[in-house]
């Protein structure tokens, strides 16, 4: 689990260093295009998943109406784990409760987790 935790830690971290605006006049030339097309994703793959606890914090994860959790951080997180063809589950708790199954694996993602010493200890933390 370990590994999948920093895994998906590099990814989302490398996925922002290597966001590119898009020309502002609208067109496209060479210069602008890449050198290579990537190759196309798997089919997503059942067996990649990650466990989410979330604590509700709006506007960042809470659940609406027919009990979908959503929220800004959410919406981030599912993005990238659809673009690595992964399945999301949602696990909702107390922080304290949500910390202690993070750190027995039960849990793989924590979101807005402060950097502590001790929390370093079992946990991975993404940069800025």
């Amino acid at each position: 689990m370990k590994t999948s935790r920093l895994l998906f830690v590099l990814f989302v971290s490398l996925s922002m260093v290597s966001c590119n605006p898009a020309p502002s006049n609208g067109q496209h030339n060479k210069d602008t295009l890449p050198a290579k097309v990537a190759p196309p994703l798997p089919a997503k793959d059942t067996n990649c998943e990650f466990t989410l606890g979330f604590d509700a914090w709006e506007p960042y994860q809470y659940k609406v109406i027919g009990d979908q959790v959503s929220g800004l951080d959410i919406e981030l997180v599912e993005a990238v784990v659809n673009e690595i063809c992964c399945r999301l589950v949602f696990e909702q708790g107390t922080w304290v409760s949500l910390l202690a199954k993070l750190k027995a694996g039960d849990v793989d993602i924590l979101l807005g987790a402060s950097k502590t010493a001790a929390r370093e200890e079992f946990a991975l933390f993404s940069d800025a």
